[in-house]
């Protein structure tokens, strides 16, 4: 499975722009309870120029450093990880483990940022996986019949759109989707 797959959508990332203040950004991450925010440049959108974490908010707290007054880029991170939004799930996986970093930019072939993915969303993907079994994924993350063929998907768009061939198993298990224990 390549990153595109299961990466966070830069419509769906939470990002702030050179200057803002650090007190604005920590309340969007306390807010939407996620980990790290994207820092785009004030006139180009497409341009991450730093990123901002969890880290960086503690160093801020050991400095001393004022929430009202100080702007993200004094303490952000300016040293961008990159991946391309082509890289396998595995390479993405050393590539964090390698750099020692838990957060990498998404980006196009011309730098453009197209998301953000993280050490959790890795293993997350990771246990999906795990539970889909019988069913396969494809590099684009839609999942799929072992034994469908190509014409049974029906919505391109959906990620469980394999119409479903007569199969003992697959019956068994619509048989018993209502059942308290298959929830998670």
């Amino acid at each position: 499975m390549k990153v595109f797959g299961f990466m966070v959508p830069a419509k769906n990332v939470v990002t702030c722009y050179v200057g803002s203040p650090l007190k604005a950004a920590l309340d969007n991450m306390v807010e939407k309870k996620i980990g790290a925010i994207v820092v785009l440049d004030n006139h180009v959108d497409t341009k991450p120029v730093g990123l901002l974490t969890k880290s960086d908010f503690l160093e801020a707290y050991q400095r001393g450093l004022s929430l009202d007054k100080t702007p993200v880029e004094d303490i952000m991170s300016k040293q961008l990880f990159c991946l391309s939004k082509d890289m396998h799930k595995d390479e993405a996986a050393k590539f964090f483990g390698r750099n020692k970093v838990h957060h990498g930019i998404v980006v196009n072939d011309d730098g453009d940022f197209m998301g953000l993915i993280s050490s959790y969303d890795l293993a997350t993907d990771s246990a999906n996986q795990d539970r889909a079994w019988p069913w396969i994924r494809s590099e684009d993350g839609k999942f799929h019949h072992p034994f469908a063929k190509s014409s049974t998907v029906t919505a391109p768009d959906s990620p469980t759109s394999v119409r479903r061939d007569s199969h003992a198993f697959l019956d068994y298990i619509d048989s018993v989707r209502g059942a308290n224990f298959m929830d998670d």
